[in-house]
């Protein structure tokens, strides 16, 4: 008889939110930050958070990472800083610009530095 076909069972990433097939998995699959997206003052040095407020908004910023790699590329805003689309990323009147600390890329959902395997 005839062989049925078989959809592959895809898997979600932990890190980018991507679901992928564990059968193509190469590693240039999946990029990520590897830093922490955090505020610059206007001194360029990257400016202090409590440990409990950090850890709630690296929480938040990852979601907002997994659900921005899930829209359709044509319903995705240039840039998102701080959970706001915009065009540039530093428009901020009271002078914090928020940047990953691994690469400096002012956009939250900016495409990852690192490179690997998804997992």
């Amino acid at each position: 008889g005839k062989e049925k076909y078989h959809a592959p069972r895809l898997r979600t990433c932990k890190r980018c939110g991507i679901e992928y097939d564990p059968h193509i998995n190469g590693p240039q699959s999946c990029t990520w930050h590897k830093g922490r997206y955090v505020t610059f003052g206007d001194d360029g040095v990257v400016a202090g958070a409590s440990s409990s407020t950090s850890r709630e908004f690296d929480r938040r910023a990852q979601a907002i990472i997994k659900a921005h790699n899930r829209t359709k590329g044509s319903k995705k805003p240039n840039m998102i800083v701080f959970d706001r689309p915009c065009d540039t990323g530093v428009a901020r009147a009271d002078g914090v610009v928020w940047r990953w600390s691994c690469c400096a890329a002012e956009s939250l959902v900016a495409t990852g530095c690192a490179m690997g395997c998804h997992s």
